[in-house]
């Protein structure tokens, strides 16, 4: 089977409609471009409008997507950890995987880890969470949320 959506579909997390094989220049006025991603030739979108949103229970600070050909082939969430959390909270974890799982019916789902990153793929959709602090999240301790159509 093959998948070229890339957001969660549940009423409770999809927050932004842009789903990985869009069209980008339906949603092009939405989003202003911040730099090329070299190792995989796309460009990285930043949502340009007010943010009001939380996704699993955090405050989405940022929104990216990259767009390769016109076409929508990630998603990049950058939420603000909840007060006294550290690292990738636990809950955070459980609670992507049940939705990632139903999303894709997947029964059990379980997010492997490894130096940080936790996360899973099914068939060609890769989604992971993990704590950053680097330029995409202004030097400043981030959860952050991949979403990818390969």
């Amino acid at each position: 089977m093959t998948l070229v959506f890339c957001s969660y579909k549940s009423a409770s997390q999809n927050i932004f409609n842009v789903n990985c094989g869009d069209d980008f220049t339906k949603w092009q006025s939405y989003f202003t471009l911040k730099s090329h991603i070299d190792n995989d030739n796309s460009n990285l979108y930043e949502y340009s409008k007010p943010i009001s949103n939380d996704f699993f229970h955090h405050r989405v600070e940022k929104f990216f997507i990259g767009v390769k050909g016109n076409i929508v082939v990630k998603q990049i969430y950058i939420l603000l950890p909840n007060t006294g959390e550290v690292g990738v909270p636990q809950p955070l974890i459980k609670e992507m995987e049940y939705d990632f799982g139903k999303s894709f019916h997947v029964d059990n789902l379980k997010f492997g880890e490894h130096d940080g990153y936790y996360g899973a793929k099914v068939d060609n959709i890769t989604v992971k969470v993990h704590l950053d602090n680097n330029s995409i999240t202004s030097w400043k301790d981030r959860l952050t949320i991949y979403i990818k159509a390969d």
